[in-house]
């Protein structure tokens, strides 16, 4: 019964989100797409889950350009993350990622919650068979700024399978899996086992520790077990040179707790507005 209530849940919060932000033409709602979903009942080896999991990953990109001194002078930079396909519906694939890969590292992380200013923000996917940059059509971001962010891209751009969400969290000594493009390596397979399951109250959650190897550009990927589910998303490590092994994951209980009370709140589509909204929305 537990797996079927989580299940009914993320089902009704997905239907929300496109209900919301997609406005669909009757045949679009007609649309009899079947996507395959990453199950099995036996262990993939780690080449066979390797395989199967890089199709459901994706390249996050974003490119900012930020206003200072009054507009007096422009900062522009780009974030390098990972993602992961969680659903397909009415025509469009939900992406889930981090918050800090689209340029709010500071806003979440920092004591002050410091909200940019941006001039230009586009944010873009790629996924395993393609080169080219797919624009992201809406940005869902948390409310209580928990890494966490649901992108929403047009399902016309090819047949990815998708991942299924944990409801449980995994046990320690457990074999893990993470991939993600750390440092641009795109689509690196790392393995290793869960070292702990703690709250943070800093960081406003559960998360699943691990030696599994999670580096920048990792952070939005999947951390997977045997079975192809999904147990966490990658988020942050320690720096190598203050500690090795240390890495940790947003749990998947954590993500479906925020996606099945619906957390979230609709990114403005013009760069100008977004520190605007921002600001009312944490002031």
């Amino acid at each position: 019964m537990r797996m079927l209530k989580k299940g009914v849940l993320i089902s009704i919060s997905l239907l929300f989100i496109y209900t919301y932000s997609v406005s669909c033409s009757n045949e679009q709602h007609k649309e009899k797409k079947q996507v395959e979903k990453v199950r099995s009942e036996k262990p993939f080896s780690p080449e066979e889950l390797a395989k199967v999991v890089k199709k459901s990953t994706v390249v996050v990109k974003c490119y900012c350009k930020e206003s200072k001194f009054f507009g007096l002078s422009k900062k522009a930079y780009s974030v390098l993350g990972s993602g992961f396909f969680i659903n397909y519906a009415n025509g469009q694939y939900v992406v889930l990622t981090n918050m800090h890969v689209l340029g709010f590292e500071k806003l979440i992380y920092s004591e002050k919650h410091s909200v940019p200013k941006f001039s230009e923000y586009k944010v873009f996917i790629s996924p395993y068979d393609r080169r080219d940059s797919i624009p992201v059509t809406r940005i869902f971001i948390n409310k209580s700024l928990k890494d966490i962010a649901v992108l929403i891209v047009d399902g016309k751009i090819g047949d990815y399978p998708v991942l299924i969400l944990s409801n449980e969290y995994p046990k320690v000594g457990e074999k893990v899996f993470a991939m993600g493009h750390p440092y641009s390596l795109e689509f690196s397979f790392t393995e290793g086992i869960v070292s702990n399951v703690l709250k943070i109250p800093e960081f406003k959650g559960t998360y699943i520790q691990t030696d599994a190897a999670i580096n920048p550009g990792n952070s939005g990927g999947p951390l997977m077990d045997e079975f192809g589910r999904v147990v966490g998303m990658n988020t942050w490590g320690i720096r190598k040179n203050i500690s090795e092994g240390l890495n940790f994951a947003i749990s998947s209980p954590e993500i479906l707790k925020e996606v099945d009370d619906w957390n979230f709140v609709l990114l403005p589509t013009k760069p100008k507005e977004i520190s605007k909204f921002l600001r009312n929305l944490f002031k």
